[in-house]
């Protein structure tokens, strides 16, 4: 794809920020970590540039580019797994605009529909216990 310098930078900054910073559990304590990054963009000629997204979907905008990264599996099967798993994914929110998609809008509305489902099923949290006592 056709990148400016700018952009290809901003894509690996990006791409550092999104990603994981714990420490793989098998590590040793002195060994060095390299820059975790779930975006790897490589010039390939003059402008252009390969782009990978790894463990990731959404959109980045990029000031006029707007970059869609689409899951490689059926949206449904993607919201099932997501509602599964009980965590919110990572963001880094930024401003940008979009298009108006209505898988968008599922996908909010599914996570939203969820969450109250299982608040409702379990009650809402309570920090304090009735304690009835005489004062001295």
């Amino acid at each position: 794809m056709t990148l400016s310098d700018s952009h290809a930078d901003e894509l690996r900054r990006i791409g550092r920020a999104l990603a994981s910073q714990k420490q793989w559990w098998g590590a040793s304590v002195d060994e060095d970590t390299p820059d975790r990054s779930v975006i790897r963009c490589e010039r390939v000629a003059e402008a252009r540039h390969t782009v990978r997204v790894s463990d990731a979907i959404g959109a980045i905008g990029l000031g006029d580019l707007q970059l869609t990264i689409e899951p490689k599996i059926p949206l449904q099967h993607l919201l099932y797994l997501l509602a599964e798993s009980n965590q919110v994914p990572r963001s880094l929110y930024e401003r940008s605009s979009l298009a108006v998609d209505d898988h968008f809008f599922t996908v909010i509305a599914r996570w939203f529909v969820h969450t109250c489902e299982v608040l409702l099923r379990r009650g809402l949290v309570s920090d304090y216990g009735r304690v009835t006592a005489d004062l001295p």
